[in-house]
């Protein structure tokens, strides 16, 4: 369904992806609220029992496949080229960042009580937002064309 769209206006996959879960998710939640059957209500119980799912599966079994994919076709002596002065940018562009994205949360966001989070909550909120992921990085720069 997405390739029948002119590419000036197409949303890209994980997008198109995510907002077919939501709508799913509404139109299964709007379907039990009106009774549903019993298949349904047990086709939602096991969606449920399925989100909670371990972060550690994450980093131990999901994440090393797609690093090793992303990086597979590097090459070695362009990454020995380019690694420190990507090294020099990223350190201080996401510590810069990290500072920046506190200080602003730090300002604008409220809890509803009306009152301001600690600075450390704020730190942790921005050093979770600042950081990069891999993966995108890498199929980001291999759909530029990027060596």
């Amino acid at each position: 369904g997405n390739m029948l769209v002119p590419e000036s206006i197409r949303f890209p996959i994980s997008c198109i992806i995510f907002l077919t879960g939501c709508i799913v998710d509404l139109v299964l939640k709007a379907a039990l609220d009106n009774g549903g059957s019993e298949d349904l209500q047990v086709f939602l119980a096991g969606r449920n029992s399925f989100s909670y799912f371990d972060p550690h599966a994450l980093f131990f079994i999901i994440l090393p496949p797609l690093l090793f994919e992303s990086s597979s076709g590097m090459s070695w002596h362009v990454l020995r080229k380019v690694l420190p002065s990507s090294v020099i940018l990223a350190l201080p562009g996401v510590i810069i960042n990290v500072i920046l994205t506190t200080l602003l949360s730090k300002g604008f966001l409220i809890d509803s009580a009306g009152h301001t989070f600690s600075w450390e909550a704020m730190f942790l909120l921005a050093s979770i937002l600042s950081a990069t992921d891999p993966v995108a990085v890498v199929s980001a720069l291999r759909s530029l064309g990027a060596p």
